[in-house]
């Protein structure tokens, strides 16, 4: 009996020693797998693009350093946009830092955003807001941001904006101050 016992333990101790290293190898940490949505679908670099509407004329011109389309997620990022708007009653060119477009219609241009009037003789040439909202389709563009707004001798000041850059009405929506200056 003493040499049955002696085979047992003498087998157990082989398994062991034969299975220790598996349980004592250090696992390899999972690799790490980036979120699907952090990779853009499409990036272009120095954009140069022309859009027109269904009569044929050109809507609107886009020009960006870089822009990263996610299209899963609908949106376009943009790094220093500059997009010029053509409307019957004139041309303005909007720029930024920063923009997204979403789904092609609403686009959004944060930090430091310019509105230029394109066309001459105009009562405001700029309009100058921290972040801008600009609806494609109907030429709409608001903000809640503070807004300066400068013209031929005059600049006004106030808190968010409402525009149609269509018919050229732009209405400030909290007015705190307008400065005229001799010409």
């Amino acid at each position: 009996m003493s040499a049955r016992i002696a085979l047992t333990i003498l087998f157990t101790i082989a398994m062991v020693w034969l299975w220790l290293p598996y349980f004592f190898t250090p696992k390899e940490p999972k690799p790490i797998v980036e979120n699907v949505a952090s990779i853009p679908d499409y990036i272009a670099t120095d954009l140069k693009q022309t859009n027109f509407n269904e009569s044929g004329t050109v809507s609107h011109k886009v020009m960006a350093r870089k822009m990263s389309m996610y299209q899963d997620l609908g949106f376009t990022h943009f790094e220093k946009p500059q997009f010029t708007i053509f409307s019957e009653q004139g041309v303005w060119q909007l720029t930024a830092d920063e923009a997204t477009l979403y789904n092609n219609e609403k686009l959004i241009l944060e930090q430091n955003v310019i509105a230029k009037s394109l066309t001459p003789n105009i009562m405001l040439n700029t309009i100058e807001a921290a972040s801008v909202e600009y609806l494609i389709n109907s030429k709409l563009m608001t903000s809640q941001s503070e807004v300066k707004m400068t013209g031929p001798g005059l600049e006004i000041k106030g808190q968010g904006l409402n525009a149609n850059l269509e018919e050229q009405v732009i209405k400030l929506i909290n007015h705190t101050k307008t400065t005229y200056y001799d010409q």
